[in-house]
């Protein structure tokens, strides 16, 4: 049998790869969110993550990857490939999510204490828990303007 969504997702990896515009490729953690409720300090959010693989297994639909893919252009564009979009009924144009004008990491983990201010339309994270590369455990976080 052929697995049509697969070859389709490797014809566009290979294709996306190809450019060379990206800075830094990355994927999240399987099954894997920092929650307060959860973990009770940093030393069990850092065992969930080891075992990342391990709950993966448990939970992903037939063995597949539910991981998200980004690429991170040398301007800052992100493109997101959202593997948990292709099963069990999704399609290709799904998982490709649209490019967003930036890509940060937050670190929601640090100080237990601190919850990013929100409103309706906008947070404010302290610029101590913010990153511009890919750090373990952080968050991902896009953004785009309307006139992208």
């Amino acid at each position: 049998m052929v697995d049509y969504k697969n070859n389709q997702l490797n014809k566009l990896v290979e294709f996306i790869e190809k450019q060379e515009i990206w800075k830094t490729k990355f994927s999240t953690a399987s099954n894997i969110n920092y929650s307060p409720y959860k973990h009770e300090n940093l030393n069990k959010f850092t065992e969930d993550l080891e075992r990342s693989e391990e709950y993966h297994g448990l939970n992903s639909f037939a063995g597949q990857n539910r991981n998200s893919f980004y690429y991170i252009s040398n301007s800052g564009l992100s493109l997101r490939i959202k593997m948990g979009k292709l099963h069990p009924n999704g399609n290709i144009r799904e998982a490709l999510k649209r490019p967003n004008e930036l890509c940060v990491c937050l670190d929601e983990v640090t100080d237990p204490d601190y919850r990013p201010k929100s409103t309706k339309d906008s947070f404010e994270i302290k610029s101590e828990f913010i990153s511009f590369v890919p750090k373990v455990g952080f968050r991902v976080e896009e953004f785009l303007t309307r006139d992208f």
